[in-house]
């Protein structure tokens, strides 16, 4: 057995295995040390830019360099073909400049919190993401759709939109680290084809008796995935590693690799190689924000008197109720989809979600990069409360009736379900 003791490499650039002599992303190399050697200090040289920057900064410094506009005008209830047709027509120009978005016959100027939402409105319609992987469209591929949504991603990210977060850890590590997965450690519940799970389930109980009869019924499967063996006992984990490698992996990599060719628009690729916390971008959440999370972004603009400041405080007491309610499933109501193509399904009870209540705050289901939103009190108004995705901030109006949690249920309410762009989640 070798042994590598000290090695120093650029994440940024691919290096070369002193011990076995092959060539790793640079980042990668430590992860594949411990395989060349019983004893292994890999020391990582972080390259300069890196050290002095963090993964924000190194992403805000990019979108600084923007002069000029790209302004996208879109429909609403056409949203996915007017939004792909404004894109399509941006020249190569057009990706180095703030986008500013438009939603016809909608108020509102678009200083950030539009863009969000329509970043998050991207990757919902976005034919690209399915079911936590990639599609496999040959009709995407060949329009260069996947190019199209790795531009739009990097755009988001410089923009400071939290990014789809829609992907398996596998994918991840490939777009991020260029690290290659390891099938048989890979969860199968993903692949939603029922004919697949089955042929798995099957496969892996094989035996004597019931070997002919799985080789029979699986054989046009098993010939996609490029196993074109007879599956027995001894190799029935070979044949299912396949049969994963192809839907969770092989399946979809023209269109992941289109789509990381897009991401290297402005040097996002770059960038987000050189940060592995970049993950955070692509990776689906294991869970959402708890109320006390969300609370902690938004900082109170309390009055100085006290008898204002009293019901100011009963305003916030009663949103974290709201909060924490919503955290755990107790607010439900009825929500009529002005845009839903299926009239019998445009009105339907929901249970709230903290996704929908922060669509609803920011523009976008999962917290903008470095949020830092306010919290403002009207005590002379008596309208609705109101908010403001572009510089995060909530207007309490109504601050008497607010102290009752109904009226403070009823107000979060009409914000998330009342107004257009949210509720969409």
């Amino acid at each position: 057995m070798c042994v590598l003791t000290s090695y120093y490499c650029s994440v940024a650039e691919n290096q070369q295995c002193p011990v076995c002599l092959e060539t790793f992303p640079g980042d990668m190399l430590a992860v594949h040390a411990s395989s060349c050697g019983e004893t292994v200090d890999v020391t990582l040289h972080v390259d300069e830019d890196r050290d002095s920057k963090t993964l924000d900064e190194a992403l805000g410094q990019v979108f600084d360099t923007f002069s000029s506009t790209w302004e996208i005008a879109v429909i609403r209830r056409h949203f996915r073909k007017t939004s792909m047709e404004q894109l399509d027509d941006g020249c190569e120009e057009d990706w180095g400049k703030k986008l500013k978005i438009r939603f016809i016959g909608e108020e509102g100027i678009d200083e950030g919190g539009l863009s969000r939402e329509f970043f998050t409105m991207l990757f919902r319609e976005s034919q690209v993401f399915e079911d936590s992987l990639f599609s496999a469209d040959a009709d995407l591929l060949s329009k260069q759709h996947y190019k199209l949504m790795g531009k739009v991603t990097a755009m988001a990210l410089l923009s400071g939109h939290p990014g789809p977060r829609c992907l398996e850890q596998h994918l991840v590590d490939f777009i991020v680290l260029g690290k290659s997965p390891d099938m048989s450690r890979l969860c199968t519940d993903v692949i939603k084809r029922q004919d697949v799970m089955h042929a798995i389930e099957q496969i892996q109980k094989v035996s004597d008796q019931s070997e002919g009869d799985v080789n029979v019924e699986h054989v046009d499967l098993l010939d996609q995935v490029n196993f074109r063996r007879r599956v027995t006992k001894s190799n029935k984990e070979e044949a299912v590693e396949a049969i994963k490698a192809h839907f969770l992996m092989y399946r979809c990599l023209p269109g992941l690799l289109q789509y990381m060719e897009g991401l290297k628009v402005n040097s996002v690729l770059d960038i987000l190689k050189k940060y592995p916390e970049s993950k955070k971008y692509f990776i689906k959440p294991s869970g959402s924000l708890s109320a006390s999370e969300v609370m902690g972004m938004y900082s109170s603009s309390f009055s100085k008197n006290d008898d204002e400041k009293s019901d100011e405080e009963m305003v916030i007491y009663n949103m974290h109720q709201f909060l924490k309610n919503v955290e755990r499933g107790r607010v439900t109501t009825v929500h009529i989809d002005i845009y839903a193509e299926d009239t019998q399904e445009d009105t339907k009870e929901v249970t709230v979600t903290m996704e929908q209540v922060f669509q609803s705050l920011t523009g976008c289901a999962h917290a903008p990069s470095n949020l830092a939103g306010s919290i403002y009190f009207d005590h002379l108004s008596a309208v609705l409360s109101s908010v403001n995705t572009c510089v995060p901030s909530i207007n309490f109006s109504s601050i008497k009736d607010l102290r009752t949690y109904k009226t403070m249920e009823a107000h979060m309410l009409h914000i998330i379900f009342g107004t257009l762009g949210v509720g969409i989640v």
